[in-house]
C-alpha cells in the first residue's frame, strides 16, 4: 500500500473527499511519516480511550431509546427513528472491530522501538497507522452525527410530551 501520487490514499478515503481535503490528508500522512514512536503510541492510546468511551455512551443511548420506545414507534417519526436505531446498531458493531484493529496496531508499535532497522516494516507500520487514523476519524464523525440526530429526536419527543402535560 503505497502513497505514491495519492492513489492508495484516494482509495481509502470516502468519495466525498474533495481536493482540499485530499491535500490536508496528504499533509496528515507526512505528519505521521515523521512522527516519533511516542507520538504514535499516544495517538493509539487516545483512539482506544475514545472508542471505549463510545461503547459506554452507546449503552446510554440504547437505554435512552428504550425509555422512549413508545414515542419512537409512533407514526410521525417511526421511519426516522428506525433509520437512526439501525445506524446506531451498525456503529455498535463497527466500534468493536475498530477497537480490535487499534489494539492490534498498538501491539505492533514494537517495530519502531526494537532497535532493529527494519525500514520497510517501519514504513508499512506508519502507512497502516495513517490509514487507521483516517478510519477512526471517519468513524468518529459518523458516530457523532448519528448521536446528534438521536438527541434531537429524543428532544423533540420530550418537548411534545411536556406540551401535552402542560395542556392537560
Amino acid at each position: 500500500m503505497t502513497l505514491h501520487g495519492g492513489t492508495a490514499l484516494r482509495r481509502c478515503l470516502p468519495p466525498f473527499f474533495n481536493a482540499k481535503i485530499m491535500k490536508k490528508a496528504k499533509q496528515a500522512y507526512r505528519f505521521v511519516e515523521w512522527s516519533s514512536p511516542d507520538e504514535l503510541h499516544e495517538a493509539t492510546l487516545e483512539w482506544k480511550s475514545e472508542l471505549e468511551f463510545i461503547k459506554v455512551e452507546q449503552r446510554f443511548l440504547n437505554q435512552l431509546i428504550a425509555n422512549h420506545t413508545l414515542e419512537l414507534i409512533s407514526k410521525e417519526i417511526r421511519k426516522e427513528s428506525q433509520e437512526l436505531i439501525s445506524e446506531l446498531y451498525k456503529e455498535e458493531k463497527e466500534v468493536d472491530g475498530l477497537f480490535d484493529d487499534v489494539l492490534k496496531h498498538s501491539n505492533r508499535l514494537e517495530i519502531l522501538v526494537d532497535g532493529v532497522d527494519q525500514i520497510q516494516e517501519e514504513k508499512q507500520f506508519k502507512e497502516a497507522h495513517y490509514f487507521l487514523k483516517m478510519e477512526v476519524l471517519s468513524y468518529l464523525n459518523n458516530y457523532k452525527e448519528t448521536k446528534r440526530k438521536i438527541f434531537l429526536l429524543i428532544q423533540q419527543i420530550m418537548k411534545k410530551k411536556k406540551r401535552k402535560q402542560i395542556s392537560g
